[in-house]
């Protein structure tokens, strides 16, 4: 079966899965889908609709400026990152997306890495940029208030990826935006909010920053933008007024999802609450799969949890997700057995390098070579070895156990750096 038809015969299953417009768009939104021409505007040098949603969307989040992108958040990473990547080295802190060590890659940088920083920590005096993740994939957020507060007294500007973070703006019952502290934010709108997927935004706290968000937009963009992807960010905005009452009820339908769910299934405490993160003593992966079948799509299973993503256009869907998990026949799930987590911590500040020239070798081949592409096991996602770092016996060993959960490779094969540019 064809992609076409595989995904169409399964659109009609409820989505809690980004996009978060779940199937549910402005009418005639194809009719977007154009190029630039006379009577709209242009994405990489805005002065007329786009630019006025610029400024409209800097307004409701509070910001200098807003740069929006129709290439996924990963764009807008790559953006802030160009924007930062001459004041000085990196810190890297706690799990992070891969674009964020692409990034890195693409510019030739070194960074620092530690998977916390408090008070006490020891930062290298040439960090003039730290990039956190809050909030994570399971609604776990970082008191960013702290961490904001001692990083900027260390003269460090703060970059936080809260893509999955957009919709915290709108509720006093959520979490606070991001862009109450730090410097540079990126928000993933299609995640959360009811916008076409790769719709993203770069949000600018500081002037300074104004004109090198300008100029990375033009540098790092596509130019052929999907200007339907725009008009949907620009359609979900003009609701901004109507999302803290839809976010009261949605609350309110967590809240009674939580106090119904039949054991042994539990909603796991988080800080984003629109985050529905579903618990069992089974396989995630059976339970995720065993509710598809039944109409309803998670977003993914890691462990013995699943994730749901609510948003605007599916939370009334609640009570019927819930008579699905009443509905499930326990006996077909596969009892939930902890795994050894594998991945390389940095307790102490600990100095990556990236960049140079690569070669694709077969794992085996690769002890003992220090890596170009970090490589790992999702769950949890994050790298076992780290770019430049060698590659061990125990490490491939490893690797080879999990086949099937490993990232960072391709039909058995490794990047390992061979040496600086030419």
């Amino acid at each position: 079966m064809s992609l076409y038809e595989n995904t169409i015969k399964n659109a009609d299953k409820i989505r809690f899965h980004m996009p978060g417009h779940c199937g549910i768009l402005p009418e005639n939104i194809l009719a977007c889908d154009v190029t630039e021409l006379d009577y709209n505007d242009n994405l990489l040098s805005p002065q007329g609709g786009i630019s006025d949603l610029e400024k409209n969307i800097a307004s409701v989040y509070k910001t200098e400026a807003c740069f929006l992108s129709a290439f996924g958040a990963t764009n807008s990473v790559y953006q802030a990152i160009f924007i930062t990547k001459d004041r000085g080295k990196f810190l890297l802190i706690g799990k992070l997306h891969i674009s964020i060590f692409n990034a890195m890659r693409l510019f030739c940088k070194e960074a620092y890495h530690v998977d916390e920083v408090d008070e006490n920590t020891v930062i290298p005096a040439d960090v003039k940029t730290a990039v956190v993740t809050s909030p994570d994939y399971f609604g776990a957020c970082k008191n960013l208030a702290v961490l904001c507060d001692i990083l900027h007294k260390k003269g460090i500007d703060v970059l936080v990826d809260a893509s999955h973070g957009s919709h915290f703006i709108f509720s006093d019952k959520l979490p606070d935006s991001a862009t109450e502290y730090a410097d540079l934010v990126i928000h993933s709108l299609h995640k959360t909010l009811p916008v076409m997927t790769a719709g993203s935004a770069l949000l600018v706290k500081k002037k300074e920053y104004v004109a090198g968000g300008i100029l990375a937009k033009k540098l790092l963009h596509s130019t052929s933008p999907n200007h339907a992807v725009i008009c949907s960010v620009e359609k979900a905005f003009e609701k901004a007024d109507e999302y803290p009452k839809i976010y009261d009820e949605m609350l309110d339908a967590v809240k009674e999802f939580t106090e119904k769910l039949p054991k042994p299934f539990e909603v796991v405490a988080r800080d984003d609450k629109t985050r529905l993160v579903v618990s069992s003593p089974f396989e995630g992966r059976d339970v995720m799969l065993a509710v598809e079948r039944a109409g309803f799509v998670a977003e993914m299973s890691e462990e013995n949890k699943v994730v749901y993503i609510l948003t605007c256009n599916n939370y009334h869907a609640l009570p019927d997700l819930l008579r699905a998990f009443a509905s499930l026949d326990l006996s077909t799930l596969t009892p939930f057995e902890a795994d050894k987590k594998y991945y390389t911590e940095h307790k102490d500040v600990t100095l990556l390098t990236f960049g140079g020239r690569w070669q694709m070798v077969p794992l085996r081949e690769a002890e003992g070579k220090p890596l170009y592409f970090e490589v790992g096991l999702y769950p949890p996602g994050v790298p076992l070895c780290y770019s430049h770092e060698v590659l061990t016996a125990e490490k491939i060993r490893i690797l080879e156990e999990h086949p099937n959960g490993r990232f960072g490779l391709q039909d058995g094969n490794v990047f390992i750096y061979t040496g600086e540019s030419e």
